[in-house]
This record gives C-alpha cells, sequence and structure tokens, in this order.
C-alpha cells in the first residue's frame, strides 16, 4: 500500500504493537466521534435530533461519561459543589 494522505491512519495503526490493526483503527474513530459528541455538535439541532430518537448503547453512553465534556467544566476544570 502507498503512503498517502488517505492511508496515513492505516499506517499509524500499523505502527502500534501488539495491538490488531482493526482494533486500534475503531479505538482511533470511537474516540474521535465521542470528542465530537460532546463538542460543538450538542449545540447543532440536527444532531440533537438524531441522538434524542436514536440514543447510545450503554458501552458508548459509559465512553461518553468518561470524556472531557466541555459543557460541564468550570474554569479550573472542576465542578461546582451540588452542581
Amino acid at each position: 500500500m502507498r503512503y498517502h494522505i488517505d492511508t496515513i491512519p492505516v499506517w499509524d495503526a500499523a505502527k502500534i504493537d501488539g495491538e490488531c490493526l482493526l482494533c486500534a483503527l475503531q479505538r482511533r474513530v470511537e474516540l474521535q466521534q465521542i470528542e465530537y459528541s460532546l463538542g460543538a455538535s450538542v449545540m447543532e439541532p440536527d444532531v440533537r435530533i438524531q441522538v434524542n430518537k436514536k440514543g447510545f448503547c450503554q458501552h458508548h453512553q459509559r465512553m461518553l461519561f468518561k470524556g472531557d465534556n466541555r459543557l460541564t467544566r468550570q474554569g479550573d476544570g472542576s465542578r461546582r459543589a451540588g452542581a
């Protein structure tokens, strides 16, 4: 396979020792989508409508709860007491 802009993620995943190539690619995509879901997408009406209709499976719901939710973050990164 040629090294090309489209194949960079595949080459990067192949360099990871001890992990299946497909598992590494899947993990990367999942983390990118979790970051997207916790970011600006929550303010996009079309995305919110789809999330409200379909929701998330338990696995991805746990990933969302563990993610860096910018909406609950305070100035110093901590939550207010009682919030």
